[in-house]
């Protein structure tokens, strides 16, 4: 991850800490089709894919990249919205 990849990730952070991990959870995310008829989730200006490995990745590149230099509290806090977004996202592409 490059350094403004990292910085993007933190505004992210940053912006999930203001919504409870309650409203990220019930949140409603769109599944998009590509041209290719591939289905993507967009947050913002990111495109995901809906499917659990993208979850994993997203899950171990927090703890890899980011959380390595945070304070442990800061970290459990941010991990819990991010694991409540994920569920939020998981939970949409059932429907």
């Amino acid at each position: 991850m490059q350094s403004e990849g990292i910085g993007t990730f933190e505004q992210a952070m940053a912006t999930l800490k203001t919504v409870p991990p309650e409203a990220l959870r019930a949140a409603v995310y769109t599944v998009h089709r590509e041209r290719d008829g591939r289905g993507v989730i967009k947050l913002d200006q990111t495109k995901s894919p809906p499917n659990p490995a993208w979850s994993k990745r997203t899950a171990i590149n927090f703890l890899k990249r980011y959380a390595r230099d945070r304070p442990g509290g800061q970290v459990l806090e941010h991990f819990e919205r991010l694991d409540a977004l994920l569920q939020g996202v998981m939970r949409s592409t059932r429907t």
